[in-house]
């Protein structure tokens, strides 16, 4: 029978599943199923269409292995945009249980979300910031379901108490499908919390004893519950874990992955059945009826909605728009200074920000002449003096700081996806900020010297574009740089939206020098000094913080300047590079540092081993966790607060920037002048080479794996790792630079930054050869990482090179049957299918098939991808018959794989 065609703007109501089995029930619910829309290319979404009663439904259903709140939210996000009148969303499908003393929660019930407490319904459970007592705050708001949504629940309660539901007349349907038949599903268990799942598919073997007694229900096999869903991206499989979330949270009744990515672009309401208690007990038998029971309430919930209080609606796109005002954030690293002084240049950001409403601006001066103290005190009267702003800092010296910043303000703006894997960071964050629903926001880029690396190409997970181009644009947003390239402030925005910082006048540094110091001072000795340090802040703050910690007078301090080396002077300033700044003058800043760091070395070396260590890593935001341990934690206090007391480190602030406890716990950041002297003392000494294999060493020592879950270390230790290895101070071939290159590469890998990860990885692999030769294990490795990289950059012929030369090494040294060498054969297969060789992609899948078959039997996960490749090359090959004769007897086992693993 031919389905009649409805347009896309006919449809009111979006339904989004997530599983198959999730959309099969949904199907069963339409009263009458429309012809689906026209294919589209930039639709990855597949859609049924229908209708429940007078109300036309978009159905559709996440893909095949893609679960989570990000996966949730593209499907909703491409939804929204081909079916422009819909009016709210149902997320609909399975969940685990919750039951407790005030809920009597049962396999095959219902539970609708509903605010309740400070919750809007649904609570994102894994975002949030661990306190100091181990106790976790959340620190988002996920919106409630739209006003005509909870009036429909109140509704079907009040039908429910009444005894006038529709509910079994709706299960009935299922009746003709064995699988969604309560009877189907088995016995209903609950085992206590703190007992856990002894082995194997069911509970046969659990201790019946165990079990939680709970009277019959009587004639109601089905209860809706209605309260606080718990979203998050992991599943809960373990009954402890569930009950203390849920006591954190204020009571929750079920668990699901999905509708935290939705609820507050895509207004929805979320139901779902009972399938599991969310411990280790999981049994996929119920799921089946668990979706039916919440697609039958969901069909319940849409009888009871009159079409005409839709039309009176408004969609989902203008809901968007017409948010109310947006929660602001404060996403500042760096603690405000009490002596700032520069009020004139401050006033003038403030007119071309809030007056003229300029987008980009660029601030540019000399090294040291206070450009971040002008942005940090925007900063901080920005949040003052217009609350409705937010504001965010990105620390923008190098490709590494970047990639941290923006996963940190995904997470301060809880971005749905954000810590998904291969989650393309930079793109998210924009896209969020340049919605106009972002509200008004202020982002700061500070130290933005490198101009070559914001405008050049660079290698995205999609396509390659410049740095400058993953900048949001909003008419309520602004960015601010800050730089000491005039050429690259020019680059960044307009001229008439530059700023050159110069030296300070003498007034301000006056100014700012008697509040630094303790002790008063006579203005004639103040000038003197200011004039030795040409009114230069960075200089001004280091000399006072000499003459506060000795005690001495002024008259005293010029005199040690005036007894500097000349040579050593020179020596310290080396690669200054600000040229013309010190006319017939010693540098000022590489004087005051000399003083003082002669008395830091008397007097704590600690803190003189803690500055050599630094000097060695990225300037930026160096961890605490990263220094060399000292003898006990007083002494480390000590050391740090010596370096802060001179002015030569910074603390950042351990504010909300993030839930990872690395930024959470200290992080400094080292001047960049003040790093260039020590470095040149360094090298003087002969020093700067042992410092820094200690600084490899560690890193190597603390340097996370490339997996998912340790994304947020890596982004803090990557830019110093990067630093280290590519110093000149380090030798090019040693062991540990190699194993270190190694796991950056593998981890801008897992980033999908696939032409910054092959330079780190081609340079582990040269160094492995030089000092392991061709045929080591650690070797074939990284040959076997280069060709991964190359694949990734569609570079199948260089790939199919590296794989050949892994295969014949480890044939060689493992033997042909040794599970490394049978995923060799693997990777070469796939090589030479995406080169459209298929008749040899064929032999070596049949290889492998066999062997694989041999050593691990016909049901491995490994055999079964065997199984998968060869029927995938068959296919490709016009065999049509004989790929689905190989792929039909694993079917079932991969289906009832996956399934587990959720």
């Amino acid at each position: 029978m031919k389905h009649r065609r409805l347009q896309p703007k006919d449809y009111t109501v979006g339904w989004i599943c997530a599983l198959p089995i999730e959309l099969a029930a949904a199907q069963e619910m339409l009263d009458e199923k429309h012809e689906g829309p026209p294919y589209d290319s930039f639709d990855a979404n597949l859609y049924t269409l229908g209708c429940i009663g007078r109300h036309n439904v978009v159905l559709s259903c996440l893909s095949a292995g893609q679960i989570g709140p990000q996966s949730a939210a593209n499907v909703a996000t491409r939804m929204k945009a081909k079916f422009t009148s819909i009016r709210f969303g149902l997320m609909v499908g399975i969940g685990g249980g919750v039951p407790s003393s005030e809920r009597d929660i049962r396999l095959g019930d219902v539970v609708v979300s509903q605010p309740h407490l400070e919750h809007g319904g649904v609570v994102q459970y894994d975002s949030g910031k661990t306190g100091p007592d181990g106790r976790k705050t959340r620190t988002g708001w996920l919106n409630a379901p739209p006003a005509v949504l909870l009036q429909a629940v109140s509704g079907l309660r009040a039908r429910h108490y009444r005894d006038r539901s529709n509910f079994a007349l709706y299960l009935s349907i299922f009746d003709r499908l064995d699988n969604f038949r309560r009877d189907s599903a088995g016995s209903d268990v609950l085992f206590e919390a703190t007992y856990n799942h002894v082995g194997g598919k069911t509970c046969e073997q659990c201790n019946k004893e165990k079990e939680v007694k709970r009277p019959p229900r009587g004639g109601q096999n089905v209860v809706i519950h209605y309260g606080t869903i718990a979203s998050g991206s992991q599943v809960i499989k373990d009954g402890i874990s569930r009950d203390q979330i849920s006591r954190e949270l204020g009571g929750v009744l079920c668990f699901e992955m999905e509708a935290a990515g939705l609820m507050n672009d895509f207004p929805c309401l979320v139901i779902r059945g009972i399938c599991d208690y969310a411990d280790s007990h999981k049994n996929k038998k119920w799921q089946s009826y668990a979706a039916a029971t919440a697609a039958v309430c969901a069909k319940e919930i849409l009888s009871i909605i009159p079409p005409a209080d839709l039309v009176r609606t408004a969609t989902v796109d203008e809901i968007d728009l017409s948010h109310s005002t947006p929660k602001t954030h404060f996403l500042v690293p760096l603690l405000r200074n009490s002596r700032f002084v520069s009020v004139s240049y401050l006033n003038i950001l403030e007119k071309k920000l809030f007056t003229e409403r300029c987008q980009r601006l660029a601030i540019y001066g000399l090294g040291g002449v206070g450009k971040t103290q002008i942005v940090l005190e925007l900063a901080y009267q920005t949040r003052e003096r217009n609350p409705s702003y937010s504001v965010f800092w990105i620390q923008a010296s190098s490709v590494e700081k970047v990639e941290q910043a923006y996963l940190q303000i995904g997470h301060g703006l809880q971005i749905p996806g954000i810590n998904e894997e291969k989650a393309d960071v930079k793109q998210l964050v924009k896209q969020k900020l340049s919605q106009e629903s972002a509200g008004e926001w202020l982002l700061i880029l500070d130290n933005a010297d490198d101009a070559d690396m914001w405008f050049k190409e660079t290698d995205t997970t999609t396509w390659n574009s410049s740095l400058v181009d993953m900048l949001p644009r909003s008419t309520k947003g602004s960015v601010i740089w800050t730089t000491r390239d005039r050429k690259g402030a020019l680059k960044m925005a307009p001229s008439q939206d530059t700023l050159n910082i110069h030296e300070m006048e003498e007034s301000v540094a006056s100014d700012l020098l008697r509040k630094s110091l303790i002790r008063p001072a006579d203005l004639q000795m103040c000038a003197r000094l200011l004039y030795q340090l040409t009114y230069l802040p960075l200089a001004i703050a280091q000399a006072a913080a000499y003459i506060n910690a000795n005690q001495i007078s002024i008259a005293e301090y010029l005199s040690l300047l005036e007894e500097a080396e000349e040579t050593t002077i020179n020596m310290l300033s080396e690669d200054f590079e600000d040229e013309g700044r010190y006319r017939d003058l010693k540098n000022p800043v590489a004087t005051t540092w000399l003083i003082s760091f002669r008395q830091i070395r008397r007097h704590n070396s600690l803190a003189a081993k803690y500055l050599s260590f630094m000097s060695c890593l990225d300037a930026n935001g160096v961890p605490q966790a990263v220094l060399p341990r000292a003898a006990t934690r007083k002494d480390a206090t000590d050391a740090i607060g010596t370096l802060s007391a001179y002015s030569f480190i910074t603390k950042r602030s351990a504010g909300p920037l993030t839930t990872n406890p690395l930024i959470d716990n200290q992080a400094f950041d080292l001047h960049r002048l003040v790093r260039l002297a020590t470095r040149n003392w360094l090298r003087a000494e002969n020093k700067l080479g042992q410092w820094s294999e200690k600084a490899m060493t560690r890193l190597v020592d603390i340097f996370p794996t490339a997996e998912h879950m340790n994304m947020p270390q890596w982004t803090v230790y990557l830019p110093h790792a990067l630093c280290i290895c590519f110093s000149d101070a380090i030798d090019k071939n040693s062991t540990e630079r190699g194993r270190l290159l190694e796991k950056i590469g593998l981890c801008l890998l897992a980033e999908g930054r696939y032409k910054e990860a092959i330079g780190p990885i081609e340079e582990a692999l040269q160094a492995r050869i030089e000092v392991l030769g061709n045929e080591h294990p650690d070797t074939l490795m990284s040959i076997n990482d280069l060709g991964r990289v190359l694949s990734k950059q569609g570079n199948y012929k260089a790939a199919e090179e590296m794989n050949r030369r892994v295969l014949e090494g480890r044939e060689k040294a493992l033997g042909k049957e040794h599970p490394d060498t049978l995923t060799s054969v693997n990777n070469l297969a796939l090589m030479l299918q995406h080169q459209g060789k298929y008749k040899a992609a064929e032999e070596m899948n049949r290889r492998a098939l066999e062997r694989r078959e041999k050593a691990l039997g016909k049901e491995h996960l490994d055999t079964l991808t065997s199984v998968s490749n060869l029927a995938s090359v068959l296919q490709h090959q016009g065999k049509y018959e004989a790929a689905e004769e190989m792929n039909r007897p694993c079917y079932n086992t991969r289906a009832s794989t996956k399934r587990q693993r959720r």
